[in-house]
């Protein structure tokens, strides 16, 4: 019965575990709005994280602004050193690499990576590629080349793949220099930031071309540096924003974040060089080369990520720190199946322990909870694990099954109350029902079952059972019903204006409680009772008047009141169900009602509300009677009202 009660709450359930596994293992190609909003989230944490320093093995030499600006103040002056020529602008002439790359190599760097492809023959001449090959021969076992993947069009229009390698590599000196990928893959709105390995093993491999690997991979393998964990499928783990080139004036020891960046204009410059705060850091470094520049010199610059636009360079130097350190991230689960009966199996957990206690708050601290522990813990996990799990589908699950809970038992609130109130204002002055549902919880708790002392009062109507059957048998039904539900009005009002609680009409008999919902004290209400009975005695008195001047037979009854405790609260089941009351204390009114025909008493009462009225009432005892069902007991009536 409690799974019937609750279907609506286990549908919820299970179309928001099917929803969520669903959208977890959508494709990207068909649900990009929604993976757009998970990558988006992600970035967020990365932001929170905030910027870390990187592997101090790696450092950036860029070819930047700073460095042209030098170039074209060299070209102004009268003598200009050799290395200085055409380093105003871009491109270079090879040889000003083979310049670079001479101080770099005397400061110990183990390799050196110029991500510049250069294909063709040299702009500058022949001489120029003579110098660059001269300058590189020495220490090719220390380098690495810049290759591309690049799509073109034949006449016809159709697309080709063609690997654009650097002209230097068909030199015979340079038979042992190492070539990698400069290619990136800028992810497409939704998809994370993969690894250039990926590029490299996915893309290129199948189509018949020369096995390269990426530029990161590619140099440390040249290095001599084992990788932490396999790049293809990683996602990038960046480092921060765009770092700043540490100038002359700076200090290597004290970097924030990201990777030692130089500027090409302090390496090239042998005075310079010398006497920089960064050379020795250079020492058993892997450090990369290539242009930086405002305007969009640098290929593939202003990439996104979640600390702003990035340069190409910066890229491949946080492709290689994550290759190095083993800190590149992964998703997991990895298939889209799996993903799905991941993210399924965790919403539906986390619902079903909400499910598991009916209350509201219980139902919407444990989702919302639920919810905030999965975002610490997919943060934990890119923290320390390097793991991204899907950080947005269950929250979002969770939080639309707590709206649904929510709304789902403000419907029954509403319900509840709209029915608490109508029985209310069939059972008490319809003014007392506001304040009595201003604090919805007392009643609840109330309706779920509480001890109170009240006043219980019982008045039935004497040989009105012998009336109905002859008024039956001379047709006067419909005079019979009037006069009932006249009695029935006009004993209701009397109980109202002694703020009374009309519990139930039992056929021709009335049940009212002193003391429910709240209590004034138990004697107060005692006294209540003692005057609602005096009352309801003299409003039959002037019902009598009226029907004998109609034609119509009087009516006598009896009144019985009993005072204790009385176990309160819903009564009659979910349909048909109300606030009532029963024990010991409502039998014993019922009995001293029915003792009122074999007394000739027209209202009697127990001791204990004897003792509550006080004086003031004209009560006098009636001595120890005896009660069926209870035994004998001393009872009372009121001496000149009797």
């Amino acid at each position: 019965m409690r799974i019937l009660r609750n279907a609506p709450v286990l549908l919820v359930a299970g179309v928001l575990t099917l929803a969520s596994a669903l959208l977890a293992s959508c494709p990207a190609s068909l649900c990009r709005p929604w993976w757009a909003l998970e990558r988006n989230l992600e970035g967020q944490l990365v932001r929170i994280r905030g910027p870390r320093l990187a592997s101090p093995e790696i450092v950036q030499v860029v070819i930047d602004d700073a460095t042209l600006a030098e170039g074209l103040w060299f070209e102004q002056q009268e003598q200009m050193p050799s290395w200085a020529v055409g380093m105003g602008n871009l491109p270079w002439p090879r040889a000003r690499y083979g310049d670079l790359l001479e101080p770099l190599m005397a400061a110990g760097a183990d390799v050196v990576v110029l991500n510049v492809v250069f294909a063709g023959e040299s702009v500058f001449g022949p001489a120029d590629d003579k110098a660059f090959i001269a300058a590189l021969e020495p220490h090719q076992q220390h380098l690495v080349l810049a290759a591309e993947m690049v799509e073109a069009e034949d006449q016809l229009g159709a697309g080709a793949i063609s690997l654009l390698r650097p002209a230097v590599v068909d030199a015979a000196e340079l038979d042992r220099l190492s070539l990698g990928l400069s290619n990136l893959f800028p992810p497409e709105h939704g998809a994370r930031f993969l690894q250039p390995e990926f590029y490299a093993t996915t893309l290129e491999q199948p189509l018949g071309h020369e096995a390269l690997h990426s530029l990161p991979v590619a140099a440390l393998e040249q290095a001599g540096r084992s990788l932490e964990l396999d790049l293809d499928g990683q996602t990038l783990n960046f480092y921060g924003p765009e770092p700043e080139p540490i100038g002359m004036d700076g200090s290597c020891s004290t970097l924030d974040y990201g990777f030692l960046r130089l500027s090409a204009k302090n390496v090239i410059n042998p005075r310079q060089w010398a006497v920089h705060p960064c050379r020795e850091r250079l020492d058993g470094a892997v450090v990369l080369v290539g242009v930086v520049v405002s305007g969009g010199g640098s290929a593939l610059s202003d990439l996104p990520s979640p600390f702003g636009d990035l340069s190409g360079m910066e890229l491949l130097a946080t492709s290689t720190g994550n290759a190095l350190t083993g800190d590149g991230l992964r998703a997991w689960p990895q298939s889209l199946p799996q993903r799905g009966v991941f993210v399924g199996f965790v919403v539906l957990l986390t619902l079903l322990l909400a499910f598991y206690r009916t209350d509201l708050g219980w139902r919407l601290g444990v989702l919302f909870a639920c919810a905030g522990l999965w975002f610490v813990l997919g943060y934990a996990l890119m923290q320390h694990r390097h793991v991204w799990i899907p950080v947005l589908t269950p929250p979002v699950a969770l939080v639309v099954g707590a709206l649904l809970y929510g709304g789902e038992a403000y419907r029954r609130m509403s319900i509840k109350r709209r029915l608490t109130r109508r029985w209310l204002e069939r059972c008490v002055d319809p003014s007392v029902v506001g304040p009595m549902l201003s604090n919805p919880s007392d009643m609840e708790a109330l309706f779920d079952g509480q001890l109170k002392s009240v006043s219980v009062l019982f008045a039935d109507l004497q040989g009105f059972t012998a009336l109905t059957r002859q008024r039956s048998e001379q047709g006067r039904v419909r005079v019979h019903l009037e006069q009932l539900n006249h009695y029935l009005d006009e004993m209701r009002s009397v109980v109202w204006d002694h703020h009374g609680f009309l519990d139930k009409f039992i056929g021709d008999a009335v049940m009212a409680v002193f003391g429910l919902p709240d209590s004034r004290g138990e004697s107060a209400e005692a006294q209540s009772a003692i005057c609602c009975a005096m009352a309801m005695r003299e409003r039959l008195v002037h019902l009598n008047r009226l029907w004998q001047a109609e034609g119509v037979e009087p009516l006598m009854n009896g009144i019985g009141i009993a005072s204790g405790i009385v176990l309160a609260g819903g009564i009659g089941g979910r349909k048909l169900g109300g606030l009532s009351v029963i024990g010991d204390t409502v039998n014993r009114a019922s009995r001293l009602e029915g003792l009122t025909r074999s007394l000739d008493q027209s209202i009697l009462f127990d001791q204990c509300t004897s003792e509550l009225a006080g004086e003031g009432f004209g009560i006098r005892s009636m001595g120890m009677q005896e009660l069926k069902g209870i035994g004998r007991l001393e009872v009372y009536s009121l001496s000149d009202r009797g």
